[in-house]
């Protein structure tokens, strides 16, 4: 323990961070975390070569092409159990998979959430007829991965009292940036769902302006009922994880190869300028603090 920290921390907590450093609270399920990763580093590869490719799978097998975000969803939630018990990574996967499910059911049926989307069959079946299946899993990538690079870029001022608020806030913002770069190759490249609401602020490759404000209500919504699950309940170092990060610019190169393949340029050129915006501030505002840095006696980590 260096000497600067003894007179903020008892020496009980000091004892407590000192074993908790180099444990994990939920070991099963982080062993699985190296193995999810890899296979869904080549799923993400394999579904980026059959966007380049232009190949179209057969009816009874175009389901294949949710699966990377099933893998990217599971990937996240392994990586999450490297630092919270695993009750609390099964609440956060549940209620950002439910809570996500239930919003885009409500929008598609009757057209709230600032636009009416109707899902086609080109991702497999539907859920209840309304909402193509990969959906919820897909926000479960997306929530969780930007709420770990929001981590990164916020690292230097987690100390700052409204630090909560902000971290929400980015989050939410993240999750709008993914959102931005997949909808025009899901709607113009792929003809994953389609959007039957005029633009009142203009669109985007089809997609009215006003989705775009919905999508982050609905992100902040999400990512706030899960926080509570977020919350670590014990002293720990916060230590530098990229894991998030690579996950967040392994789907926006996804997204950005897809409008690349459908010859969207401006989204393709939107995408590459986002990734390398957030991958550029994520890296450095990581690098900034890599001492790990434990709490206040007293306070919850996140």
């Amino acid at each position: 323990m260096p000497e600067r920290l003894s007179p903020r921390l008892a020496p009980e907590a000091v004892r407590t961070l000192s074993r908790s450093t180099g444990s994990q609270p939920s070991p099963q399920a982080a062993r699985w975390h190296g193995p999810v990763f890899a296979i869904f580093l080549v799923w993400l590869v394999a579904a980026g070569l059959l966007l380049i490719t232009r190949v179209r799978l057969p009816a009874g097998w175009n389901w294949v092409e949710g699966v990377v975000y099933v893998l990217a969803a599971a990937s996240a939630l392994c990586s999450l159990a490297r630092r919270l018990p695993l009750q609390n990574v099964v609440a956060c996967g549940l209620v950002v998979g439910s809570l996500a499910a239930v919003l885009a059911s409500v929008g598609a049926k009757t057209g709230l959430g600032f636009g009416e989307v109707i899902y086609s069959d080109a991702l497999g079946p539907k859920v209840l007829g309304l909402m193509a299946w990969p959906v919820p899993w897909l926000w479960i990538a997306w929530v969780l991965s930007s709420r770990g690079v929001a981590r990164l870029v916020l690292r230097p001022w987690r100390r700052q009292r409204f630090y909560g608020y902000v971290l929400l806030g980015l989050t939410a913002v993240l999750v709008v940036l993914q959102d931005l770069m997949l909808e025009p190759f899901a709607v113009a490249g792929r003809g994953y769902w389609s959007w039957h609401s005029p633009g009142v602020w203009g669109d985007w490759y089809g997609v009215p302006l006003t989705a775009f404000v919905g999508a982050l209500l609905m992100a902040a919504l999400v990512a706030a009922f899960a926080s509570p699950w977020f919350i670590m309940k014990r002293p720990a170092s916060q230590l530098l994880d990229y894991h998030p990060l690579i996950m967040w610019l392994g789907l926006a190169l996804l997204f950005t190869v897809g409008s690349l393949a459908a010859q969207l340029w401006w989204a393709a050129g939107v995408g590459l300028v986002v990734s390398g915006v957030v991958g550029i501030m994520a890296w450095y505002c990581g690098r900034r603090f890599t001492r790990p840095t434990p709490p206040p006696v007293g306070a919850l980590s996140e």
